[in-house]
């Protein structure tokens, strides 16, 4: 019977029965053969099974009488074959050896994997009625647990490959043992011996598997997979903890020690950079956070700052930045920390210009009556320095549609101070011209149509200059027509006092020529006085209105007339 494939059997009765004395039969399987029996698997007293290379194969029967037996039972190198009596009762192995001595017993090569176990407390591999051969090589060593050891689900024991030994064995007792292996030499017992295996299926071929595994894991988590090295940039925890964990399964406490000891390492690394990476991510999180504040709803999408956020909230939000290692992280926060600080230096001149803009409005309203422009008056304070501070403050505006405005107010303030100021000016040389022509007469008041005594024709001249300061206005002519009555009045004065003065002398004149030698001292009448020459020059006297100079030459007239009366009166007596 050859299995080249797969041969999947499962029943309640034999599995293959080969009859007895067909000793030439043989069971050879290539492929993949599964019995579940629940009698006997196999049952060829003297026939033959054999497990080539790559096959695999695993039998299991619940019988309690012959499990799988065979007279020859060979397992190449790299087959894979698991055989288990699973019934609890019972007084046979699971694997029986044939009957006769014609048949060759038990032969394992060196790299076949197998497993044969019973679980009645009985000897794995067993010979029935003569002594059966059992040989068995390992390249990495077998191991055999009791009864014991598989209740207690117990590593059994071990034997170290490459290992080969040879017994015989009937009715669970073994002879002529012969091993490479001393331990097993002298403490293999067939009567405990419930489970053998090699290969795949011994602790120790599982032994070098889970130290391989733990070594490559416990190098995996170092750069190069050497732990001469640093840990790989990507090593977490779970890796380490997979690497104890594997490392935790090796049995050789020397390999055990080594490892761990680059756990150790990789741990130290680990936990320094988890430590350093927590340290900066903190430092992070406190960048952000003080980013994100200094942003309106703590976001740098929204592109503003909320109000609060100052000078100083970008200042230590950029040391919070400056302890940031190098990296994209950093250059995103510095980006978001430099657009809140253009957005700072935009409120803060756009509130300085406000600052300059509401000085400015205030200065250039307070120019104006009610301090509203719209009044179109200034106030009675306002000046050319209150003018040229509001100008000051105008030119230290810079956004220009609104200064533009502002400067429109300011020349209208300018241009009403000018008319204030020429009107003032006006009325100031009005009144001084008023002044001027009043006191040029009588109690100053020209409705008196008399000038002073003490108005000269100086006094009218400057006040001539006064009225010609004046702009053309009714006040000027009415000005002009009091000064003319004034210069009239002064120059009927001046002809009244040359007219006086000229009869004076012609009063003088008529009255010194009475006199001999002209002059009235003599006391003298000439000799062609006459009475009337004398009533000549007592009309002339009359003529004069000085008072004084009227009596002085009048006294001197009548002197003259009492000389003459004398010098009658002596004629007379005479005669």
């Amino acid at each position: 019977m050859i299995v080249d494939g797969t041969l999947d059997l499962k029943t309640k009765l034999h599995g293959i029965n080969v009859q007895k004395g067909a000793e030439s039969a043989t069971i050879t399987v290539s492929g993949e053969m599964n019995i579940d029996s629940q009698d006997k698997a196999i049952l060829g007293d003297i026939s033959k099974l054999e497990f080539l290379e790559g096959s695999k194969s695993k039998i299991s029967s619940a019988s309690t009488t012959w499990p799988l037996t065979i007279g020859t039972m060979i397992l190449r190198d790299n087959s894979d074959v698991e055989i288990e009596a699973t019934s609890t009762a019972g007084s046979h192995s699971a694997v029986t050896l044939s009957q006769t001595q014609n048949t060759q017993g038990f032969t394992a090569e060196p790299k076949s994997n197998f497993s044969i176990t019973t679980n009645n407390g009985k000897t794995a591999i067993d010979g029935y009625s003569t002594s059966q051969t059992v040989k068995i090589q390992s390249a990495t060593g077998i191991t055999t647990w009791t009864a014991s050891d598989l209740k207690l689900d117990a590593p059994g024991t071990p034997y170290n490959g490459p290992f080969n030994a040879s017994y015989q064995v009937l009715n669970q007792v073994k002879s002529n043992v012969t091993s490479n292996n001393t331990a097993f030499q002298s403490n293999f017992d067939t009567k405990t011996a419930s489970k053998i295996a090699s290969g795949s299926y011994s602790v120790l071929t599982k032994d070098v598997e889970t130290l391989d595994q733990a070594k490559k894991a416990v190098n995996d988590l170092f750069k190069g997979s050497n732990p001469i090295n640093d840990i790989t940039d990507t090593l977490t925890q779970a890796e380490i903890d997979n690497a104890k964990t594997l490392v935790n399964k090796v049995t050789d406490q020397t390999q055990k020690d080594a490892l761990n000891k680059d756990i150790a390492k990789a741990q130290q690394q680990l936990d320094q950079k988890n430590a350093a990476a927590q340290a900066e991510k903190d430092k992070q999180d406190a960048a952000t956070k003080a980013v994100k504040e200094l942003f309106t709803n703590d976001d740098p999408a929204t592109d503003t700052i909320k109000d609060t956020t100052n000078q100083a909230a970008i200042d230590n939000a950029q040391k919070a930045i400056d302890l940031l290692t190098a990296g994209p992280i950093k250059t995103e926060m510095q980006k978001d920390l430099n657009r809140a600080q253009e957005l700072l230096n935009q409120k803060i001149a756009a509130e300085a210009e406000k600052a300059k803009q509401d000085a400015a409005n205030k200065a250039i309203k307070e120019l104006f009556t009610n301090n509203d422009p719209a009044t179109d008056t200034i106030k009675t304070t306002t000046d050319q320095t209150a003018i040229n501070n509001a100008q000051n403050t105008i030119d230290a505006v810079t956004d220009e549609p609104t200064k533009a405005v502002m400067q429109k107010d300011l020349d209208r303030a300018q241009e009403l101070l000018d008319q204030k100021n020429t009107a003032q000016t006006e009325k100031e040389k009005q009144d001084a011209a008023t002044k001027v022509v009043k006191e040029l007469f009588t109690n100053d008041d020209p409705a008196t149509d008399a000038i002073k005594d003490a108005t000269k024709q100086t006094t009218i001249d400057n006040a001539q200059k006064g009225i010609n300061l004046l702009a053309d206005s009714p006040l000027k002519v009415s000005l002009q027509k009091d000064l003319d009555r004034a210069q009239e009045l002064l120059d009927a004065r001046q002809a009244a006092a040359d007219a006086e003065l000229e009869q004076q002398g012609a009063a003088k004149y008529a009255v010194n020529q009475l006199f001999q030698n002209n002059s009235p001292a003599t006391d003298i009448i000439k000799d062609t006085t006459t009475q009337a020459r004398i009533d000549d020059a007592q009309e002339q006297i009359d003529l004069v209105t000085n008072a004084n100079v009227k009596k002085s030459t009048a006294k001197r007239s009548r002197s003259c007339a009492r000389i003459i009366e004398c010098e009658t009166s002596s004629r007379e007596g005479s005669e």
